[in-house]
């Protein structure tokens, strides 16, 4: 049975049989690189070596379809979604859409990572491409796969990830390839070529020319791989962890840096993930400060707030703030906070329980509270007096397993008149 990648291209193959297309349709970059790998293809990305031929050949296709093609007209590209299409008795499944290109030269001007495009040869198109590993092309029409750079195939075999020409003009015009590299490396467990890694180096500085949409978008990638035992090294000795955040660049003591990547290695969600990740900064320069970085980064509040509550907590055991308590019960107690606060302890799991903090789903209880009862009940304003209550009675309800709504009230009162609550709560 055929994969979705492979229906796509036999499909497109028989299309163009006997067309002006014949011959003149490649698919391009990771897909070539992932077959010859032997790795999975997923994305299926067409290059056709005739001037306006990505939209032309996709209307075609929409043609064929039924599927009206989106075009973009400036850089002379076109998507066609095959969903729902039937092709020699199979139906293509959600997301099977397909990318058309024409060959292009481009130029970049001033800062724009935009850059400006016209029609081009192969060869132009396959030396704009970042890396060599990703400049492969395979002729849909015969099968044959091109490397026209001749050093995409020994790349691949030697585990090399190589700019496709002069690193600085590659990671100049396009910054955010700094952090690609980085991701190929990890994800293949290839070396940076000497050259390219210099390069790096030296446009590490102009990701501030790059959306901060976009390098979360790659830092997520990079952090959410299995294999990512080099990704704090990466980050630091390439300079582009300083220019994300200039506390990665501060000292730190090695045994926590070596405690810091160990755990990151075990985090798959990323949350747990990007609190590994910034662990070193909320250590030197306090949770506020990270709150900021992601807040920078355009992360998403919830998962900033989740990130957030994670490094403080792990802060919490390094200070030995609870080192009289078992690590079943202050895991309890972690995994019922984490309940109250977020509906769900899964990423408190995967972050606490490589440090050997017990985590179960038993004697997790709701907090029948809310910030909004404290408001009214104490004249408290939404900010940290509002939170440090609420995890006091948290822990009220952990340790005494008490449920009732006006008996937890009840104590928090009398604690606050007797002065056991701090006064400016």
């Amino acid at each position: 049975m055929l994969t979705n990648a492979e229906l796509i291209i036999s499909f497109i193959k028989e299309t163009i049989t006997g067309t002006e297309f014949e011959n003149h349709v490649f698919v391009a970059g990771g897909a070539v690189r992932d077959e010859v790998m032997g790795n999975p293809v997923k994305d299926v990305d067409i290059l056709v070596d005739l001037p306006e031929g990505g939209i032309n050949l996709a209307n075609l296709i929409g043609k064929v379809t039924h599927h009206h093609p989106v075009v973009f007209e400036n850089f002379g590209t076109a998507r066609v979604t095959l969903d729902g299409f039937k092709f020699n008795g199979t139906i293509f499944p959600a997301k099977s859409d397909v990318e058309f290109v024409h060959c292009r030269k481009e130029s970049y001007r001033g800062t724009s990572r935009k850059p400006i495009t016209e029609f081009g040869t192969i060869t132009d198109d396959v030396f704009r491409r970042d890396f060599t590993i990703n400049s492969l092309l395979k002729n849909i029409s015969t099968g044959e796969i091109l490397d026209i750079t001749g050093l995409g195939f020994k790349d691949i075999s030697d585990g090399v990830i190589r700019a496709t020409g002069d690193p600085n003009i590659i990671f100049s015009e396009d910054p955010l390839r700094t952090l690609r590299a980085i991701r190929f490396a990890i994800k293949f467990n290839f070396h940076i070529e000497s050259n390219t890694f210099n390069g790096i180096i030296n446009n590490a500085s102009k990701l501030k020319i790059v959306s901060f949409e976009r390098i979360f978008d790659e830092l997520s990638k990079i952090i959410l791989l299995e294999n990512k035992t080099n990704v704090i090294k990466l980050l630091t000795e390439t300079g582009i962890a300083k220019n994300i955040d200039a506390s990665f660049g501060d000292s730190f003591d090695n045994s926590a840096e070596l405690a810091q990547q160990s755990l990151l290695d075990k985090m798959t969600l990323l949350e747990s993930a990007l609190a590994a990740l910034f662990l070193k900064a909320g250590i030197l320069f306090g949770t506020d400060h990270v709150k900021n970085v992601l807040f920078n980064l355009k992360v998403p509040n919830k998962m900033i707030n989740k990130t957030i509550f994670l490094i403080k907590h792990y802060i919490d055991l390094l200070k030995n703030v609870h080192k009289d308590m078992e690590p079943g019960f202050f895991g309890n107690m972690l995994a019922t906070e984490a309940y109250n606060r977020f509906g769900t302890i899964d990423f408190v799991k995967e972050f606490f329980e490589p440090l050997g903090v017990v985590i179960t789903n038993e004697n997790i209880l709701k907090v029948p509270i809310n910030g909004f009862d404290l408001m009214q009940c104490f004249g408290l304003k939404p900010g940290k007096q509002l939170g440090e209550m609420l995890k006091l009675a948290t822990n009220i309800v952990y340790n005494h397993k008490i449920q009732d709504k006006e008996e937890l009230m009840k104590i928090l009162n009398i604690l606050k008149k007797l002065k056991l609550i701090k006064e400016n709560i």
